[in-house]
């Protein structure tokens, strides 16, 4: 009789270290871009121009949920780091959350082979960015950072412009081309919650 075979902690329903990599990396690498892109002009605090709309479609592909957790992780601790009392925010933290859930629920193939798959890829990464940026529109609205009427004119398009232009160039190029070293790495999960 043979030894009894282990299941990996992940396949075992367990939070494995492959779990935590794939939050820590992912919140270094989106936090750090968040962190810079806060250098970019800003309406009412919000960036015109957010390049982790890149990468968050690839890390809901890539990691899940854990990916998922890492871009809201990640936009939490830059705030941090720039002096942003974090509390009043948490909408917002929730909706980078929903920026990378909702590729990572409905594209669950870990890259662009054809046509076929960049326009569904386009499609679900594009309505993530859309809700994300739905929900920070809200919270502005309920922190009374701006009137809804500015913030549905002048704060929610800019975001919209910003998020889907970066998200739906860059998102496609990032998936499609680090693809093949994620997988080759192991680290990619097959299910959502890995």
């Amino acid at each position: 009789m043979g030894e009894p075979v282990l299941e990996r902690p992940e396949t075992a329903g367990g939070i494995g270290s492959r779990h935590l990599v794939a939050v820590v990396v992912c919140a270094l690498i989106y936090g750090a871009l968040v962190y810079i892109s806060r250098f970019s002009p800003q309406i009412f605090g919000i960036q015109t121009i957010y390049p982790p709309a890149a990468v968050s479609g690839a890390f809901g592909v890539w990691f899940g949920f854990w990916g998922a957790l890492g871009n809201a992780l990640g936009n939490l601790v830059s705030a941090v780091v720039i002096g942003r009392n974090p509390i009043p925010w948490l909408v917002a933290y929730f909706a980078q959350f929903v920026m990378a859930a909702v590729p990572g629920i409905m594209y669950r193939k870990p890259g662009i082979d054809s046509r076929a798959d960049l326009a569904r890829f386009l499609v679900w990464n594009i309505l993530g960015l859309l809700l994300g940026t739905i929900l920070v529109t809200l919270q502005i609205i309920w922190n009374g950072t701006a009137p809804a009427s500015a913030a549905w004119t002048a704060v929610w398009p800019y975001m919209v412009i910003s998020n889907v232009l970066t998200g739906g160039i860059l998102g496609p190029i990032v998936l499609k081309y680090l693809s093949p070293y994620i997988v080759k790495s192991g680290l990619a999960f097959r299910r959502f919650m890995g």
